[in-house]
């Protein structure tokens, strides 16, 4: 892992974290809600790359405002962060690279995907959040994410206190994360894992500015208009999901052009992703 930051043109600070192939084809990670430049998934995929077992992918893992090492922006918008993408690729000399998002770092990936169409490849998203200013798709979304969207506009102070106490005790945090598992999958769960997961937790919560911007971001309007999109898009979804319904991925597929999805049976949120990285690094590959 090669972590770093580069200045944006209005002075903050934008942190990121580079793995796999340095010839391999450049890949920008869009982490879910929090996120940061490191964790177990993406250090899993930094050594089965370099193990040979992946694709080769140059992994950009950048943290949004707010995040790790970034610096906050207040009022930070989705189109804020396409902006943030676009000087990023520009500081790295990146003339065109693909995207890879997970759960809530699929609104950001999709509109990159929309506004930068000369500069994205392709887009592969696992267990993405959709649209959830839409009515239908915010109907089935799991009880806690509920309640973090509708806090963003109305009591932030509800985010804030989230923020807080996964920091303060990131165990109970991860609980909630594997809430959704029988009760005989969560005791195979291996500890090793869990403890993997803590560092992750306490950077993306730390301040909670990320957090809220991202709630902010997802339930307003996301002004991208997914019939536009050209970019190939590929999502990658379980029928099993609590967190995040299925039918988020079966609504933008279709209606963005060139998009397919790829199933999954009986996987939990975060599972799907470790599944679906073999299939998603030869998508955007190939």
């Amino acid at each position: 892992m090669i972590e770093s930051t580069i200045q944006l043109p209005d002075g903050r600070i934008l942190g990121y974290a580079e793995y796999g192939h340095p010839d391999g084809t450049p890949t920008i990670l869009m982490n879910g809600t929090p996120g940061v430049r490191f964790g177990p998934n993406i250090s899993r995929m930094d050594r089965m790359v370099k193990e040979g077992t992946l694709p080769a992918i140059r992994l950009f893992v950048l943290e949004r405002s707010g995040y790790g090492l970034s610096d906050p922006h207040p009022g930070r918008t989705i189109d804020h962060v396409v902006e943030d993408i676009a000087h990023f690729a520009d500081a790295l000399e990146l003339k065109r690279f693909a995207l890879f998002a997970g759960s809530g770092g699929a609104p950001f990936a999709l509109a990159c995907s929309h506004r930068l169409p000369d500069r994205v490849t392709k887009t592969a998203i696992s267990a993405g959040l959709g649209p959830v200013y839409l009515p239908k798709l915010l109907e089935g979304l799991d009880k806690e994410n509920l309640k973090l969207l509708q806090a963003a506009s109305n009591a932030p102070e509800v985010i804030i206190s989230f923020a807080e106490k996964a920091y303060g005790d990131p165990l109970s945090f991860i609980e909630q994360i594997f809430a959704h598992l029988p009760k005989e999958k969560r005791e195979q769960v291996p500890a090793a894992a869990i403890e993997a997961l803590i560092p992750m937790i306490k950077e993306g919560t730390k301040s909670p500015n990320g957090m809220l911007d991202d709630y902010r971001c997802f339930g307003q309007p996301w002004n991208v208009n997914f019939e536009e999109i050209r970019v190939p898009v590929r999502f990658f979804h379980s029928e099993a999901d609590q967190s995040v319904p299925i039918s988020h991925a079966e609504y933008l597929v279709s209606i963005i052009p060139n998009a397919s999805l790829k199933r999954f049976q009986n996987l939990d949120h975060t599972a799907t992703t470790q599944a679906a990285l073999p299939e998603v690094f030869d998508f955007l590959t190939n």
